[in-house]
């Protein structure tokens, strides 16, 4: 069993990787903005974070498990601390500007295992 598990959680793993790397590139194109790197951890209280000094963000493992629209909603909000570090008016309408549902997609998300964004 623990084999397996491990199996699985490489599996997802690797298939996130993938996903982001092709997501990401894109919302780097569409906004304009370029973070200096990102990662996957096994984050259990956020999907994803932004260093703004070092403009490296931070995703958690468990979007794997969600739709793609979720990934893409994580992805400009944390790009969206890029041009400003609070959840400011400014903020949210960087993120409106590119999910302009995000609302009910952050709604969605929401008390999904303990995560929040």
């Amino acid at each position: 069993p623990e084999s397996r598990r491990s199996k699985l959680e490489i599996f997802l793993r690797e298939t996130l990787l993938r996903e982001i790397e092709d997501r990401m590139v894109f919302w780097e194109v569409k906004t304009g903005l370029k973070c200096a790197s990102w990662s996957i951890g096994n984050m259990s209280s956020r999907w994803g974070s932004c260093n703004v000094k070092t403009k490296k963000i931070r995703f958690s493992v468990y979007l794997v498990l969600l739709p793609l629209k979720c990934l893409d909603y994580i992805i400009v909000h944390e790009l969206g601390h890029l041009v400003t570090r609070f959840h400011d008016l400014s903020f949210y309408a960087f993120v409106e500007r590119y999910i302009p549902d995000w609302r009910s997609i952050r709604k969605s998300m929401r008390g999904i295992d303990g995560l929040d964004s």
